[in-house]
């Protein structure tokens, strides 16, 4: 099988051989032998007869705790058609990506839990025996993977760098530093190699724009930017920088804010000659856990969840599946062909049927369903493919030469959505781009799609479903999460999740798919956005800390070391969430009644039975699929430490930390935030009623000068707040146009009084969640003791010297789940 090269690539190559490289003589340059690969949860081999599947949960027959790789003989010697799983190979905990080496003999898996990478010999051409060979030590999380010249990188989530690993040998042989001139990727996640012999790694998070002032940065839709960097000669050569779009193709009103009084408004008025009821809305490429490379057109195009955190707080103007274009030769972006899927997807409406619920059959299930986030792509020849995580299906894309991406329609008209398994997580093309093989990332299922003709095949089972209960469980719930359609409210526990038709549900989580859960809250964790609610800014919170280590819902009970919920303390738990999708996302909730109001044609607000799992407590045990949601949350793990810390400094810092910032920021959870259930149904004092309004005095204290931490006594109620008088607050200045309400421009939060109400954070995975405060001022954890007038908090440091706040900060950034806590 010849390298999976254009023809025109291949030509030039031989061409430069034949005249002595161009120049002035000299040996010949030999045409790069380069199998393309990128980073991502499936791949197939060079002979397209294999495809190898990453399963994030081992069949339970090899183990518990650990991920796996599965082979697929998907064509035989003769080349026919076949689906057949030749074995499973047991790799580490949580992978997260899989290359196999153009020799067809290895394949390579990052590791996020492990910081490994697994390295599996697949014997003399693929044909096994298929064993483990090592693993590999690499850097903090390790994420992405890509081969290029017989060397694989692995992207290092939490340390920046990528580790460079000779495929032959299996040694490390460098580490990348992933900063040029000030300028550094410091999550990386998506890699890929491309014909030049450049590697290709994209910053997962978007970072401020240099040179804009501290408070034009969060909460505004062109505060950031996205990065790509070219890496060659094992250095950072160059880095794209991807500007945000003024107009992501959706307008919001913006008519309360032109109607308020006061100065502070003008932040969010409409400009000059716009109309305020329609006020175009930009975004900012986030979340960039893809790249496809277009060897037809030498084009990368990037799957992004675009952020718009910008008041209104709206299902279609917050979130977006923009896909950003850079131009692999100039190595810059090309805006003129950046694309929003759910743009293309509405502005083909008037070729879509109209849906009728019950949405019971195919056509109603997918028409007008929208693109709620984009995890991953592939492109060969000009044919892509594209996922939607929270839709569970697969999007055919064509781009034509000039580099303009669309979307394939079926016989009607309609785009082209395929069902897929439940929550895609990777996606690969054979080179010809007839077949698509999609996998789950949930539990081990491959998807087998005939792209010409827009049907799926058919599925294979990789990996077994787990039959432990409490698992299942979290698999559940994990679904639900992630879904921006729906699964049954009332689903049973035993219910294995790729069996569960969220397509059947739609509408419940979000109006046509819109969004989900986690499109602000990737892997359970945090986009690093600062969003403009009512409440006024609030940088979303990791849910890692959410409960403490080891936490479980037993029979319908919450264990006794949960975190109160939200930066103003205002929510009993994860299940009051409900209402985010209701009143944000525009979905029916996950009530008893909601999927039957949705088959009437009703809007969310006929719900009959929406306020049994809202402002009224814990209220576990009404909706399954929220409890199984609230045990998936308890079950994340926080993110390992950077590898790259100074020991000593981290050791220093330990005491110093316990002397001066344990009592707020110590405990099970890193947070003194603390709600203690136990053996209750629900709260026996209401946090708030339906209008919003504090039904408990004790629940809010002043903050303009201390630092409040909320507990909760045995009963489930809360306690006197604890405050500590020594600890100004500087965190919450309500006077500060910052602070503006997204529903019309009142400062601070009207409903509870004018000193508002504050919550500790914790501080797991803290390395991961800049910017820092709930307004996000401080974009580093150094900033966050700066002064106000500097872009810091102006957090107190106790009177440490510089070299001992440096030793705190050290140990800050180590804290993860290895980590000793403090009483």
């Amino acid at each position: 099988m010849q390298p999976v090269l254009r023809t025109s690539v291949l030509l030039t190559s031989l061409a430069l051989a034949a005249c002595g490289g161009g120049g002035g003589g000299g040996a010949p340059v030999a045409p790069r032998q380069l199998f393309l690969s990128q980073s991502g949860m499936v791949q197939i081999s060079r002979n397209e007869q294999f495809v190898f599947v990453l399963n994030k949960i081992c069949s339970e027959a090899l183990g518990t705790g650990r991920g796996s790789v599965t082979i697929v003989r998907v064509k035989n010697a003769a080349g026919v058609e076949e689906r057949t799983v030749v074995t499973e190979i047991l790799v580490g905990s949580d992978p997260y990506s899989l290359t196999a080496t153009a020799d067809g003999k290895r394949l390579l898996v990052s590791n996020g839990k492990d910081n490994t990478v697994s390295v599996i010999d697949l014997g003399p051409v693929g044909a096994g025996p298929y064993t483990r060979l090592a693993d590999i030590l690499v850097g903090g999380e390790p994420r992405g993977t890509a081969e290029l010249d017989g060397k694989v990188y692995v992207a290092n989530f939490v340390d920046g760098t990528l580790t460079v690993i000779d495929s032959t040998t299996l040694s490390r042989i460098a580490t990348i530093d992933l900063s040029l001139n000030g300028t550094r990727i410091a999550n990386p996640y998506a890699v890929t190699g491309t014909p030049d012999g450049k590697l290709w790694v994209a910053d997962f998070f978007a970072r401020a724009i240099p040179g804009k002032a501290t408070d034009a940065i969060e909460g505004f839709d062109d505060g950031k930017e996205g990065r790509v960097a070219v890496i060659g000669n094992n250095a950072v050569q160059a880095i794209v920088r991807l500007a945000p779009v003024a107009d992501a193709g959706f307008n919001a009103t913006r008519v309360a804010f032109d109607t308020a009084n006061g100065a502070a408004n003008d932040t969010f008025k409409a400009p000059a000659g716009v109309d305020p009821a329609q006020v175009p809305q930009g975004a900012m490429f986030n979340q960039l856990g893809s790249l496809a490379f277009d060897e037809a057109g030498k084009r990368l195009y990037l799957p992004t969840v675009a952020a718009q955190p910008a008041p209104p707080v709206k299902f279609d103007v917050n979130v977006q599946p923009l896909v950003a274009v850079i131009d692999g030769t100039a190595q810059t972006a090309v805006a003129a062909l950046h694309k929003n899927l759910n743009k293309l997807i509405q502005d083909n409406f008037a070729n879509e049927p109209a849906p009728t619920p019950p949405f019971t059959n195919v056509t109603n299930r997918l028409d007008r369903a929208f693109a709620a986030d984009t995890t991953a792509a592939v492109i060969k020849n000009r044919v892509g493919a594209f996922l939607s995580r929270a839709g569970s299906f697969l999007m055919k894309a064509e781009i034509a030469a000039d580099g303009v991406l669309t979307l394939a329609r079926d016989a009607r008209g309609a785009i082209l959505r395929v069902p897929v398994t439940n929550l895609p997580g990777g996606v690969a093309m054979t080179a010809d781009g007839k077949r698509a093989f999609v996998v789950s990332e949930l539990v081990g299922q491959l998807t087998v799609v005939n792209l010409d003709t827009g049907i799926a095949l058919g599925t294979v089972d990789t990996a077994t479903t787990p039959t432990d209960p409490l698992r299942r469980k979290e698999l559940i719930g994990q679904l639900k999460f992630f879904t921006g359609m729906g699964i049954p409210a009332n689903v049973a526990a035993d219910t294995d999740p790729r069996v569960i038709d969220t397509h059947r549900h739609r509408n419940m989580q979000s109006a046509n798919n819109w969004s989900s859960c986690a499109s602000c809250h990737p892997s359970g964790m945090a986009d690093t956005m600062t969003w403009i609610f009512a409440t006024g800014p609030r940088q979303t919170l990791a849910l890692d800390a959410f409960f403490a280590r080891g936490s479980t819902i037993e029979n319908n009970l919450a264990t006794t070391d949960q975190k109160i919920s939200n930066w103003n303390a205002e929510r009993n738990g994860s299940t009051e969430f409900n209402n985010n999708s209701r009143g944000v996302q525009g979905g029916h909730g996950f009530t008893l009644q909601a999927l039957a109001t949705i088959d009437a044609g009703q809007g969310a607000a006929a719900v009959p039975d929406a306020g049994t799992v809202f402002n009224q407590g814990q209220r576990l045990g009404i909706s399954p699929a929220l409890d199984f949601e609230t045990q998936w949350i308890a079950s994340l793990r926080a993110f390992n430490r950077p590898t790259t810390l100074d020991v000593a400094k981290v050791a220093d810092g330990r005491p110093l930390f316990d002397a001066t910032c344990a009592s707020c920021h110590g405990g099970t959870k890193w947070t003194r935030s603390n709600r203690i259930v136990n053996n209750l149904t629900r709260w026996p004092d209401p946090a708030f009623n339906a209008a919003g309004t504090s039904l408990s005095a004790r629940l809010f204290v002043p903050v303009a000068t201390t630092i409040a931490a909320f507990d909760s006594d045995s009963n489930g109620s809360f306690e006197t707040p604890v405050i500590d008088t020594t600890v100004p607050a500087v965190t919450l200045d309500l006077t500060n146009p910052i602070e503006l309400r997204g529903a019309g421009g009142a400062i601070g939060r009207a409903s509870v009084g004018a000193n508002g109400s504050f919550a500790i954070p914790s501080l797991f995975g803290n390395q991961h969640t800049a910017p820092y405060g709930h307004h996000g001022r401080a974009q580093t954890l150094d900033d966050v003791f700066k002064p106000l007038n500097a872009g810091g908090l102006n957090h107190p440091s106790f009177g440490l010297s510089p070299t001992q706040l440096a030793a705190v900060l050290e140990f800050v950034r180590a804290i993860d789940e290895e980590q000793q806590i403090f009483p």
